[in-house]
Formats: structure tokens, sequence, C-alpha cells
């Protein structure tokens, strides 16, 4: 009996450890759909609703979100243009958008229960892209907002 268990366990670990970079993965989001959930807005909403959300993913009052008034596609298009060194991540996998953007910040004001300001602006934006699961044959997705 505790032979089998030998034989079945390091076949169990190998499984676990090859799981282990998709596990993030098999939750609700994947980087890019956290991307549109937290940076992207079809249309304006007070800072107090948009954060809510935000809120509940992480059970905690987030210091501060940014928030594109930009279809997924235009940011997906930003991804094609030069790659620029990013200032918040490591590496060149940056892009800059070529206009400006209706843009809302939202910091916040106090943490119980979770306020926040609102701040609105035009300007242009960066964002980090990858490519869909690190394969070149997939088309570059925004993952940060630099």
């Amino acid at each position: 009996m505790v032979r089998d268990v030998r034989f079945h366990l390091p076949l169990l670990l190998g499984l676990f450890v090859l799981l282990c970079p998709i596990w993030p993965m098999l939750g609700s989001h994947t980087p890019s759909s956290w991307f549109e959930t937290q940076h992207l807005l079809k249309k304006k909403l007070p800072c107090n609703m948009l954060m809510s959300k935000i809120n509940n993913y992480k059970s905690e009052c987030k210091a501060s979100n940014t928030f594109l008034h930009v279809s997924f596609q235009s940011v997906v298009d930003v991804c094609t243009l030069p790659a620029i060194p990013c200032k918040k991540i490591k590496g060149n996998i940056c892009h800059q958008s070529k206009n400006p953007v209706n843009v809302t910040k939202c910091v916040i004001r106090s943490r119980t229960p979770c306020t926040y300001s609102d701040f609105s602006k035009l300007s242009k934006f960066t964002v980090a892209c990858q490519h869909r699961f690190n394969n070149p044959h997939y088309p570059l997705l925004p993952f940060h907002l630099d």
C-alpha cells in the first residue's frame, strides 16, 4: 500500500507544477479581461460606484484607479503601435496612444467606508501588452495601464 502512494505522489506533484502557471487564469479573469474590468468604461459614472466593483474583487479599498473612456478594441489597436519602455513595470512592452482620450481618475478620500474623489481629464495613455497565452501567434492584448 505504501508503495502505491510513493508512485502516485510524484505524478500528482508533477501535475500540480504543470497547472501552477495557468492557475490564475482558471479564475474568472484573464489578464486582458481584468484590464478591461479595471480600466475601461463605456460611459462616465461616479467613482464611488466604479470603485465598489473593483474593491469587491480585492476585498479592500484600492487607493486609486484610472478609467479610460474607450473601447477594448481601441486599446488593442494601441498595442500595435511601436513599443516603448514602461515606467511602472520592466520591459519595452508598453505602447502609447496617439491621441488623448477622456480619462477618469478615482482617488480614495476615506477607507471607512471606501469613498473616492473623481478627477477627469483628456490625456494620452500607455499600456503594457502581451501575446495571449504568451504565444506570438496570438495578437497583443493589454494587461497593464502604465
